[in-house]
């Protein structure tokens, strides 16, 4: 089973590509995107008084450095996190206000619904049923509750009328 050809093999070698890190060299999804800082230090040549020393090995292909390599380190994203930290709590500062705003209006909305329904039950003409259901409508719409109470009464009668009309045919 283990030295059998896979079938499609070069399609799918196409497609997603054949060169994943394997074994140890792969990172399993909860290890960190970022790459480690770590020097990698080469055997500089020998620099005598700014003259670097003669090769001798014959080879005219080999060249000598007049100074030494510099030290080559990953970069790191340290400088995109600190840029992140002011962004990201000015955006959980805002959240924290748009939900305690919520709350305070929660409590506005149950002020007015508490005389919404004697308001409704009040209306002449109209089945409880049909009341009923645009009670519930002006409860899901706090606003439009709130625009309601403040009607006379025979613009309710038409604001209810209106709403039976379109949703009971």
């Amino acid at each position: 089973m283990l030295n059998k050809p896979i079938e499609h093999y070069h399609a799918m070698a196409t497609i997603f590509g054949n060169c994943l890190a394997t074994g140890k060299y792969a990172k399993a999804t909860s290890d960190s995107l970022q790459i480690e800082a770590t020097e990698i230090q080469d055997d500089p040549t020998e620099v005598n008084n700014g003259a670097a020393e003669a090769n001798t090995s014959g080879n005219a292909a080999e060249s000598s450095r007049s100074k030494p390599p510099q030290a080559k380190r990953a970069r790191t994203c340290d400088a995109d996190d600190d840029r992140m930290i002011p962004l990201i709590t000015k955006s959980l500062d805002r959240l924290a206000a748009a939900i305690e705003k919520s709350s305070d209006s929660s409590a506005f909305a149950t002020e007015i619904l508490e005389d919404l329904w004697d308001n409704l039950s009040s209306l002449p003409g109209f089945e409880q049923e049909h009341l009923a259901h645009y009670y519930a409508y002006l409860c899901e719409n706090v606003c439009i509750a709130k625009a309601f109470l403040n009607l006379d009464l025979t613009a309710k009668i038409v604001w209810v009328t209106t709403y039976i009309s379109n949703h009971f045919k």
